[in-house]
């Protein structure tokens, strides 16, 4: 049995940071789920160029937004960067060891950053290789309030979907320590094995991209949309 670490440094509920394009408040759970605040979302995706993240993958993390947050658009773009290339950007030179820090991804971001409108939201994500030092084992991490990492070198094509769906959950608010299917030994996940929450990747158990019907009731509760 093959297990990979799916961990989140940093749920959105309770730990939130300022944002690069969105510094006036503090972004919250409801903020993606409901549209009191932003009526759109816009999904930047930075990746490694050795690293490009599938046309799938990202098709099915728009998917499930549009299920989930009450948004009138959801918009998505790419930038490609040159991290482990030997044209390396020297902007990156602190980033091209591989050995990454919540402070390394932050900053990869602040050089990234884009402007959206005032009624959009952002989400930032990254594809590159390499570790988290924190915790090697470790394959995806939400690490603010609008961003989360991949390291795609160590997760099989087949898991791609899983593990990006996974940590967007985490930026809606999944799973609340409280909740009735949290799982209290991986806190911020879910103890059900079926659910796209559940805290590690299980070549036994397969790939899902769906949510149990515990965590979609706590994302109505939170002021998502429930089907």
């Amino acid at each position: 049995m093959k297990k990979w670490l799916v961990a989140a440094v940093l749920c959105s509920i309770g730990f939130l940071s300022g944002t690069p394009t969105n510094k006036s408040r503090h972004i919250e759970v409801n903020d993606y789920l409901a549209k009191n605040n932003y009526t759109k979302i816009h999904i930047h995706i930075i990746y490694d160029k050795l690293w490009a993240p599938s046309p799938a993958s990202i098709t099915s993390l728009t998917e499930m937004l549009h299920l989930y947050c009450h948004k009138e658009e959801i918009n998505v773009t790419k930038q490609e960067i040159a991290i482990t290339t030997s044209n390396a950007d020297p902007r990156y030179l602190l980033c091209s060891t591989g050995l990454w820090t919540t402070d390394n991804l932050k900053y990869l971001i602040s050089l990234n950053s884009i402007k959206v409108e005032k009624n959009t939201l952002s989400l930032y994500i990254i594809y590159v290789f390499g570790f988290l030092i924190s915790d090697f084992s470790t394959i995806g991490s939400t690490f603010s309030d609008n961003s989360f990492v991949l390291f795609r070198n160590r997760i099989n094509d087949k898991w791609e979907t899983s593990i990006l769906l996974h940590e967007a959950g985490h930026i809606l608010g999944l799973v609340p320590l409280n909740a009735i299917n949290s799982d209290h030994q991986h806190r911020w996940h879910c103890k059900n094995i079926h659910c796209i929450m559940y805290w590690c990747a299980d070549d036994l158990i397969g790939p899902t991209d769906k949510m149990d019907e515990d965590c979609q009731k706590l994302i109505q509760q939170m002021g998502g949309k429930y089907y």
